[in-house]
């Protein structure tokens, strides 16, 4: 049988992140820059914009949104808890973290990460409004809000002083050094690549600072990737490369000129390995 991990590298996910989180508390404010900072680093994020009344069931569509994720960021604020459709999601959440092949990451906007463990302050007020209606549920509610309020994760208040930009972006530099992780399974198939890899690591210079390039050559028609200068340009390819450095896909190319110059000033100081595949020509 597959391990958890291997599973997790081997199914395909609709999304990289779910959101949960109060939209009375955070929809327009903390949630909208984290969404939109994780969009742009390419991050494929659900977050709902369309919530149904309070007291009404979490619906399959979101169950199911859930399941299709790899990875969830749980957005605790002082009215979460006020909410059983916010609560019924973080059960689903918890559900899928335990099984050990998909994380959830708590994040605490305006609230402490105690007063969610233990229920007090405002997400005790919040909790107390279901007693009189979902009694059966308040118990598994609690224990969710426990369990969650343990993992590692990140208080608003207190990382980075307090500024949530640089918070923001500790959480997006987080989740996409977990997903690249994720991601970075091995073909088993690759017999062999130890030991070349053993020749190729002292040509790299790994740790210099200055540019090194190495030429690889093979037999064509081996079945490697069709060139893409060829098919869509150089300036897509220049493009390409910058996006998948900078995590930023809003760069945009409009000739190889302005690429260069790009390529140049936004890449400088950085430290990288880019490959070229099918390189036949100098340009």
């Amino acid at each position: 049988m597959a391990s958890s991990s291997s599973s997790i590298h081997n199914k395909s996910y609709l999304y990289d992140v779910f959101l949960s989180f109060s939209g009375e508390d955070t929809r327009k404010t903390f949630v909208d820059h984290l969404f939109a900072a994780l969009d742009q680093h390419g991050i494929r994020t659900f977050k709902d914009d369309e919530r149904l009344e309070k007291g009404k069931k979490i619906n399959f569509e979101l169950l199911q949104s859930i399941e299709d994720s790899r990875l969830y960021i749980i957005v605790f604020s002082k009215h979460y808890a006020s909410s059983s459709w916010c609560l019924n999601e973080l059960l689903k959440i918890m559900e899928c973290h335990n099984k050990g092949e998909r994380f959830a990451f708590p994040v605490f906007y305006d609230v402490d990460p105690s007063e969610v463990r233990k229920q007090t302050g405002p997400v005790g007020e919040a909790l107390a409004v279901h007693m009189n209606k979902n009694k059966s549920e308040v118990g598994k509610w609690r224990e969710a809000l426990k369990k969650a309020s343990n993992l590692s994760g990140w208080d608003v208040r207190k990382t980075s002083n307090g500024h949530e930009a640089k918070a923001i972006k500790s959480i997006v530099e987080r989740v996409s050094l977990e997903l690249r992780y994720i991601k970075m399974g091995v073909d088993d198939n690759l017999v062999g690549m130890e030991r070349r890899m053993q020749d190729l690591n002292p040509c790299l210079e790994i740790g210099t600072k200055d540019v090194r390039m190495i030429g690889i050559k093979g037999m064509g028609g081996a079945g490697k990737t069709t060139e893409r200068a060829f098919k869509f340009g150089l300036e897509k390819l220049q493009e390409q490369v910058l996006r998948d450095v900078l995590k930023d896909n809003g760069i945009i190319v409009s000739g190889v000129h302005e690429g260069e110059n790009l390529m140049k000033n936004r890449l400088c100081g950085k430290e990288v390995l880019i490959v070229l595949d099918d390189v036949d020509d100098i340009d």
